[in-house]
């Protein structure tokens, strides 16, 4: 996340647990821009936000 983030490129965790939404990544300095909990969340969060291509 973080070196994408320094990159210009917007990022995306796969938290398929939940265990990114502790309290103690609560504070952490690089955040994503976006967090799905499966691979199949991925091309509907990109059509929603981007404009895609063919």
């Amino acid at each position: 996340i973080a070196c994408g983030g320094r990159a210009g490129a917007h990022t995306c965790l796969l938290d398929q647990t939940g265990r990114y939404d502790s309290p103690e990544y609560a504070n952490v300095d690089f955040k994503p821009d976006f967090k799905v909990t499966s691979l199949a969340e991925v091309y509907s969060l990109l059509e929603t936000n981007f404009e895609l291509s063919p």
